[in-house]
């Protein structure tokens, strides 16, 4: 964030910087403070509980305190962990010395990230050989035992809607699917039915592939509300470079950027700077998931604006500000003028036009891995803009037809940033994308274009098959028709590359074909997939995972299944947790903590308690359903550990009155006790 010329203005009471250090750090930064917020700075510094009024600051960038401790101080170097326990003893240890080392290992370092992994898999092969026994136990115990470090998960975590959105982590350990609102029934006459349905808001869920366990849910009354994009709308997750960060488009207008293992629902920082129209804003995410480009239907070429993102709201309303483009020291607006020998490709502008039809966004796939180039498709055009100067660096006719409500785009930019390839008019022509030129041209009428993750493999999917590229000439041509990419849920297709390029999934009508690409084009096997499965990915560890509106499932590289969740599963019995009015009191948990065991019957899973209430005959059917999550990044199994588990909800509330737990004021309230009476 660049402050330096820009008027800068503090409100509130900051709780960890004083005034003194805020304006000599915003000074020592080239910025001048301004005693009073107003309209006439750039940019305001705010504690949330300032009272600042929004009316008197339309169109200036608001920031929370978090992003004024980050600019002044830097980010703040997080100590590395101490060792635990020796991890290569751990991979090959019995369950005598395993049991040893983890007796005699230091809990206060463990790090799930660091450790967990290694732990879980030895863990793991020692269950298959031996059973479950105290080492499981002892570890579980240790693990779980960690205040705020695990909590008991359930995968049921979209009561409103269905899945809209899906996509894989960069480093393919990790699937994110979000959804939108429950609409109300044709019959609701209620005042205000829409309203409440757009502030109970979707869910952004996080699935651990090694697993198919969920491991977090990011979720919460108004947290997400309105649901996360839109029936259509593409790309409305997107991951930091580095898996970190999570962005969304929701609330018809917001971007929004959470921590993607926080345990935390609500943004971490969101723009709103759109014109308010009907459906969610186009928009792209840097690799460090800093800032966004949005389309604000800002004046220039490019119409829209890139955004810091940070920390804190950053809010700009252009039909209420009558100002040539957001202003300020969160705002960089895009193309304002067009090069000569970009006007040379896309030719004069019609007369009496304002703007440059040419260079209308309909989709953004992003930035370039390095950061130097924001990628844009038009109707005609895909094209690049230099993120130093903001001009438009090169333009090419992609051949087809885009439109952001198309199911199908004509334009793939390889993963690691070096080559684009598009489609239409009859051609596949696949170009250097950080110059434009052309490097190759093939007479082909693909539909769908997908690079493998080292850019070296295309595969440019066709009416009578898939046809594979290497190093731009094409080597084979698969007897497979994936299916063609789902309107409602247009994010994925139904064809992935193996992290490695070496293998590919194919989800067609008969299930999901597992071809083997190493000399001969073999298929190896078909998966049976889910009814609603509208594409596929295909991550980290040779997990392949299918996803539809209301399903997810996840399979081992040998095609054994791994897990699955179908969204939309309830039990005809009423839910545990209601009171004698017949209210939820699981409502009002960040996640319902209620879950269907089956068609039949509820379980409940209180996550910070560590509590389970479900027949005393059914944990094995529990265990298929619950888990740890750890750090909010990883699954661990409910069977190693002793989780306490009643028949129902008395049981449970008995004995957190008998062991002292909060759980029990919860639990009363369920069954319309007065604590201290009977």
């Amino acid at each position: 964030m660049d402050v330096k010329g820009k008027k800068v203005a503090f409100s509130g009471k900051f709780h960890h910087i004083t005034r003194t250090e805020a304006t000599e750090g915003i000074e020592a930064l080239g910025g001048t403070v301004q005693k009073t917020p107003s309209r006439n700075v750039d940019l305001i510094f705010t504690e949330i509980d300032s009272g600042l009024k929004y009316g008197n600051v339309i169109g200036v960038p608001i920031l929370a305190e978090s992003a004024l401790r980050l600019l002044v101080r830097g980010p703040k170097a997080e100590p590395a962990p101490g060792e635990f326990a020796d991890l290569s003893a751990i991979a090959g240890a019995d369950p005598g010395k395993l049991h040893a080392i983890l007796e005699a290992a230091d809990w206060a370092a463990f790090s799930p990230e660091r450790d967990l992994p290694i732990l879980r898999a030895r863990l793991a092969e020692l269950e298959a050989s031996q059973g479950i026994g105290d080492i499981h136990r002892l570890a579980t115990a240790k693990i779980t035992g960690r205040e705020k470090l695990a909590r008991l998960h359930h995968p049921y975590a979209h009561p409103a809607g269905k899945i809209r959105s899906a996509a894989l982590s960069p480093c393919g350990r990790w699937l994110a699917v979000g959804s939108g609102i429950r609409t109300p029934a044709e019959d609701d006459t209620r005042s205000g039915a829409w309203g409440i349905a757009y502030r109970g808001g979707g869910t952004i869920q996080i699935f651990e592939l090694a697993t198919g366990r969920p491991v977090n849910a990011i979720h919460h009354s108004n947290a997400v509300s309105g649901g996360v994009g839109g029936s259509g709308y593409r790309d409305a997750l997107r991951w930091s470079a580095d898996s970190a960060r999570i962005a969304a488009a929701f609330h018809t207008n917001r971007v929004g950027v959470w921590k993607s293992f926080a345990d935390y629902s609500y943004p971490m920082a969101q723009a709103d700077v759109t014109d308010g129209a009907d459906g969610p804003p186009q928009y792209g995410l840097s690799p460090d998931a800093r800032s966004v480009w949005v389309d604000a239907h800002t004046d220039g070429a490019v119409r829209g604006a890139v955004v810091n993102v940070e920390s804190g709201a950053v809010v700009w309303d252009p039909a209420q500000v009558k100002k040539k483009r957001p202003y300020g020291g969160d705002f960089t607006a895009l193309a304002e003028n067009v090069p000569g020998h970009i006007r040379s490709v896309i030719g004069a502008r019609p007369a009496g036009v304002d703007r440059e039809p040419a260079l209308d966004v309909e989709w953004c796939p992003g930035w370039s891995p390095d950061g130097a180039f924001l990628r844009f498709v038009s109707a005609e055009y895909v094209f690049a803009v230099d993120t130093t100067d903001g001009e438009v660096a090169w333009i090419l006719p992609h051949g087809g037809r885009a439109s952001h409500w198309s199911a199908e785009v004509p334009v793939a930019f390889s993963r690691d940033g070096r080559f684009v390839a598009c489609t239409g008019s009859g051609k596949v022509v696949i170009a250097d994308a950080a110059t434009g030129a052309v490097l190759a041209r093939h007479l082909l009428d693909a539909r769908s274009l997908v690079w493998s993750a080292s850019g070296e493999r295309l595969a440019a999917l066709t009416d009578d098959g898939v046809h594979v590229f290497d190093g731009g000439e094409e080597t084979f041509h698969l007897d497979t028709r994936p299916v063609a990419r789902d309107e409602a849920m247009p994010d994925l297709l139904g064809f992935a590359w193996s992290p490695d390029g070496n293998r590919a999934a194919s989800l067609t009508g008969g299930g999901v074909e597992i071809w083997s690409l190493v000399g001969r084009p073999v298929r190896r096997r078909v998966l049976e997939a889910p009814a609603d499965a509208t594409g596929i990915v295909w991550g980290a560890g040779g997990v392949i995972a299918a996803v539809g509106p209301e399903t997810v499932r996840f399979w081992r590289s040998d095609g054994s299944v791994l897990g699955e969740v179908e969204f939309a599963r309830t039990a005809s019995a009423p839910k545990p947790l209601l009171d004698p009015k017949g209210h939820d009191h699981g409502a009002h948990w960040r996640l319902n903590p209620s879950f269907p065991l089956d068609d039949q019957t509820w379980g409940v899973a209180l996550e910070r308690d560590g509590v389970v209430i479900a027949p005393v005959d059914r944990m094995s059917d529990v265990d298929a359903v619950v888990n740890w999550e750890v750090g909010a990044r990883h699954s661990w199994p409910y069977r190693w550990g002793a989780t306490p588990a009643f028949p129902d909800v008395r049981a449970a509330y008995e004995h957190a009155v008998a062991t002292g737990m909060l759980l029990r004021h919860s639990l009363a309230g369920v069954l319309g006790i007065e604590l201290g009476r009977s």
